[in-house]
């Protein structure tokens, strides 16, 4: 009797190729990029910062944006008239609108919109001011009736967004003149001696009396 062998048989494989990204079965997702936010430009001519070192007198310096790793050369400070709000040791910010006309900047306004309060402009480099009082004070009597004064800094009116620190007022032998309702102003000069400075005088050249120092 014949031997028959079983004969055994294999399919071939069974290959399926899945093509991605098919016609109407697109599950590939793309993110559009978002909208180009571009910087805030601060919309002035010039800007500085001016601080008080007399009365009436105030230095305006470049703002300091020199980044830490860099070496710059800042211009030379500018002579100026100060600012409203100036007083003790407040850095005012300063800024040109236009051609000679310029008004504080209050702290986060980058424009015109929201400048309220005029201020003069710093002088052209190499530019002094007039000769002034080394410092003035305003002299009155002390609102506890025991007789005596003190000197405190001219008021000045403080611009929005502008947090003013004036110093303690100084005791003080009060001047000929001074009442329990009129002050006086003292002004002192440069020799170190003090006088009384009428109320629109702030040069030298108009000083009255000598008066004691604060």
């Amino acid at each position: 009797m014949a031997v028959f062998r079983r004969r055994t048989m294999f399919a071939a494989p069974l290959i399926l190729s899945l093509a991605s990204g098919c016609k109407g079965d697109d599950r590939t997702t793309s993110n559009p990029p978002g909208p180009v936010v571009k910087p805030k430009v601060r919309a002035f001519v010039n800007e500085w910062d001016v601080r008080r070192i007399g009365p009436g007198a105030c230095e305006a310096a470049a703002p300091d944006d020199c980044p830490p790793t860099a070496k710059c050369n800042p211009p030379e400070p500018r002579a100026s008239e100060c600012p409203p709000g100036t007083s003790g040791k407040t850095v005012i910010r300063v800024a040109e609108l236009a051609a000679n006309n310029c008004a504080v900047v209050p702290r986060g306004c980058i424009d015109a919109s929201c400048v309220t309060v005029a201020a003069p402009c710093p002088l052209p480099a190499g530019q002094r001011l007039p000769e002034r009082f080394v410092e003035v004070w305003v002299v009155e009597k002390n609102k506890s009736g025991d007789g005596g004064c003190h000197a405190e800094e001219p008021e000045g009116t403080c611009p929005p967004g502008v947090d003013c620190n004036p110093p303690q007022p100084r005791k003080v032998a009060c001047p000929p003149g001074v009442t329990d309702t009129e002050e006086k102003r003292v002004a002192l000069l440069a020799d170190k001696t003090c006088a009384i400075a009428p109320d629109d005088c702030n040069s030298p050249s108009c000083a009255g009396a000598k008066t004691p120092c604060p």
